[in-house]
């Protein structure tokens, strides 16, 4: 759908109630909206948010096409670490302070599988860390965890289920920006909707939670 002053912006379809604007990687904007909702709707919300999608455009990153070649810089846990590829007995990618160590059996491996495979267990880790830290404090119960990639989201609550499920971009955000979206997970096991409840809650938990999401945005995104 064409927007005057924005451009083309993706429309996705869900079983939802509203309508949400999300800005992604190359400055990609898209809306989900409920599928019944009808295209001169949609249309009409875009144009009234135009404002605050360009405002956003202005501040979202550039993509950055990444080869994952050795000396590459990409951004981990918020800061610059250097790839370094060599060869070796087996693939395998480790951290030594600045530096991400990937070493492949031939060169056929993909360096890109290996670094994307290593930085979902470490998220993962993390995830699972800060879970333990919140879940008891806010009394829920979350169930299974899933990392993947997503193209606008940070995470996702199955409120059925107590399934969650949290962006592999993640990665490459600081530790405090991880764990705002895992607390803003766990609180839709509190309360579904972004109500006032939500928002109350999440500045119960995190005081600074907004300005945890601002800085989410900030950085190019690798993984989605």
């Amino acid at each position: 759908m064409y927007i005057e002053g924005v451009g083309e912006v993706e429309v996705i379809r869900k079983r939802i109630s509203r309508m949400y604007i999300h800005v992604g990687r190359g400055r990609h904007v898209f809306v989900t909206a409920p599928r019944t909702c009808s295209e001169d709707l949609i249309r009409r919300f875009l144009t009234e948010k135009k404002d605050w999608i360009l405002a956003t455009l202005e501040k979202t990153p550039e993509a950055v096409e990444y080869e994952y070649t050795d000396g590459e810089e990409h951004i981990l846990l918020g800061k610059k670490v250097t790839l370094h590829v060599a060869g070796g007995a087996s693939n395998a990618c480790t951290l030594n302070g600045r530096d991400v160590m990937i070493t492949v059996r031939s060169s056929r491996t993909s360096v890109r599988k290996i670094y994307e495979e290593w930085s979902r267990d470490m998220l993962r880790r993390i995830v699972v860390m800060y879970i333990k830290k919140w879940a008891e404090t806010m009394g829920v119960f979350p169930g299974d965890i899933t990392i993947r990639k997503m193209k606008g989201r940070w995470g996702s609550c199955n409120v059925k289920t107590g399934e969650l499920c949290f962006a592999l971009d993640l990665i490459t955000k600081d530790g405090a920006c991880i764990e705002g979206v895992v607390v803003h997970e766990l609180n839709h096991l509190l309360e579904k909707g972004h109500t006032r409840r939500f928002h109350d809650l999440m500045a119960h938990w995190v005081p600074d939670y907004k300005e945890r999401q601002k800085i989410l945005s900030r950085s190019p995104r690798e993984f989605i």
